[in-house]
């Protein structure tokens, strides 16, 4: 029903005046006529109270419309921000009509908005908008809004998102579930069935949502999830299996070490270390050698003894440790497993600079000549000569692909290619005669100082999910073969869709939960030493810093 616009004063005053005089005609005891009184105060205080709130939505909805208009994006978000502070029906109701805006930005600072409106009218209309709506783009925006509000009345609706025909209503509405507390298991049943849904990303959201809401029925979901033919999924469906620590997960997880190359072999053998407390490589025979006589009398040790365990040997094993296995020479100290690579570089015209270098910190001078040599060299020589040394260690088994970046994002190959011999020749080369602003926007090498050499961050991480035209990425299809990034720069975004560094890490994150990248991050300096470092945590990547 549409709720009512009564102005509660004006029916309450009169009230008042009314029984105060039947409690006079009638002789009512004084004490009944106290607390009818006192009851009547409260309710008429409460009626002023939204008055005021009246009052404080209806000007600040006034000073929005003065700056509403504004042909700049940034205006319109600035004006929604100033609503954020006002929660009210009337603001809500705004806040809905500005997620018709043209512009991106302003319609996710309306749904940040819509995430901090708790009045009861305006969240009952955007629960009905959300359930039953027929706008999907305001669904899904209402959906994002409840991931920060959590309103316990909405519970039985999100639920019910599990049904829907819409596949991102399904997989945002798995993520919804995930954060409310699973109230007696019905958190968990509505999102078991999406486990097996058709749609990838669906499974996916599902598999997601199993370990957020910690009930351990969901384990069985995780091992049926190691076979599924989406390897996102599969690297999902090990983290649950991680997580709830059961003898069952041991057989699946030991198969996966033989049937698995690249990322995941690493993952299924984190696993198995956490749930056995073995420290034994990511190798299917020994795990199995070790499994055939430790099976039948094997119990899981709790967390609490892996955890006095761990304490005990850190304590006995200090600098002794054995350096992580891996198939490739490391990136700048980052080591990989991958098989699936793609290595990104910035090439604008700040990576000519010579590197800075606290030269009175000897032990990090030390630790720079012993890794990359003369202390005179700019940053593209260091980056460059890495790569090269990087790509030269490629086995054959591996697919790898270069992306380089200035103002554009360009391609070496329109596809990732086998690490042959004739490849790696080929990238090497192109790699030894890298230098800032050099290649252009088709792809082939041209004169130094051509093209403009700013820093388009933005379009550089869309590569990384295979799109160069600068448009935001297709949440469904995404075009890379990569499961690992190696991502390459030195300064601030200064140019492209988005460059504001929080913007984009929200972005980034976004999509991420998507393609499921690894994106380790190597800065030359502290220019954007936060914007990198968050990336790379986002992902479950390593951030490294070169230099000062």
């Amino acid at each position: 029903l549409p709720p009512l616009h009564l102005d509660p004063g004006a029916v309450l005053e009169p009230t008042l005046d009314r029984i105060a005089v039947t409690c006079i005609r009638e002789e009512m005891p004084l004490r009944h006529t106290i607390v009818t009184t006192l009851i009547l105060v409260l309710a008429l205080a409460a009626s002023l109270a939204a008055q005021a709130d009246s009052a404080q939505a209806k000007a600040a909805l006034a000073e929005f419309k003065i700056y509403w208009k504004n042909e700049n994006e940034f205006v319109r978000k600035a004006a929604i921000e100033e609503l954020w502070a006002t929660d009210h029906l009337f603001v809500t109701r705004q806040l809905l009509a500005c997620l018709n805006d043209p512009s991106d930005v302003v319609v996710a600072s309306a749904t940040i908005g819509l995430g901090m409106q708790r009045n009861k009218l305006g969240v009952t209309e955007l629960i009905q908008k959300m359930w039953r709506g027929r706008k999907r783009l305001e669904r899904l925006a209402i959906i994002e809004a409840f991931k920060h509000s959590v309103p316990q009345q909405a519970y039985s609706a999100v639920l019910d998102l599990a049904d829907d025909k819409d596949w991102e209503i399904r997989a945002n509405g798995c993520e919804l579930v995930a954060r409310y507390n699973d109230h007696e298991g019905q958190g968990l049943g509505a999102v078991l069935p999406l486990a097996k849904d058709r749609e990838a990303l669906v499974r996916l959201a599902a598999m997601d949502a199993i370990v957020l809401l910690r009930n351990s029925r969901g384990h069985t979901a995780g091992l049926e999830g190691l076979k599924d033919r989406d390897w996102r999924v599969r690297a999902a469906s090990i983290k649950i299996c991680r997580q709830y620590r059961r003898k069952s997960s041991i057989d699946p997880l030991i198969a996966l070490l033989k049937d698995e190359h690249g990322r995941l072999v690493d993952d299924a053998a984190a696993a198995l270390r956490d749930i056995c407390d073995r420290d034994i490589p990511g190798d299917h025979e020994r795990w199995t050698k070790w499994w055939t006589r430790a099976k039948d009398r094997f119990k899981v040790p709790t967390a609490a003894e892996v955890a006095e365990r761990k304490r005990k040997e850190s304590v006995r094993r200090v600098g002794y440790d054995p350096p992580r296995q891996s198939d490739y020479p490391p990136y700048h100290g980052i080591k990989t497993r991958s098989r699936r690579i793609l290595f990104v570089i910035d090439i604008s015209t700040s990576m000519a600079d010579n590197l800075t270098i606290d030269h009175e910190n000897r032990e990090a001078v030390e630790e720079f000549r012993k890794r990359y040599g003369d202390l005179d060299q700019t940053k593209i020589e260091i980056a460059r000569n890495e790569l090269i040394d990087m790509v030269e260690g490629l086995k054959s088994f591996a697919k790898f692909n270069i992306i380089t970046f200035n103002s554009k994002a360009h391609s070496w190959r329109k596809t990732m290619v086998k690490a042959t011999g004739g490849n790696k020749s080929k990238a090497i080369k192109m790699l030894a005669r890298l230098t800032p602003a050099t290649v252009a926007p088709t792809g082939g090498l041209r004169r130094a100082g051509t093209i403009q050499g700013r820093t388009n961050t933005f379009e550089a991480l869309n590569a990384c999910f295979g799109v160069f035209t600068g448009d935001e990425v297709d949440k469904k299809a995404f075009k890379t073969e990569a499961d690992t990034v190696f991502f390459l720069s030195d300064g601030n975004p200064s140019t492209g869709r988005i460059t504001q560094p929080q913007a984009l890490t929200d972005y980034v994150a976004t999509v991420n939960k998507r393609a499921r990248l690894v994106i380790h991050t190597v800065s030359f300096g502290n220019a954007n030493k936060q914007l990198m470092a968050i990336i790379a945590q986002q992902s479950g990547g390593q951030f490294v810093m070169i230099g000062n």
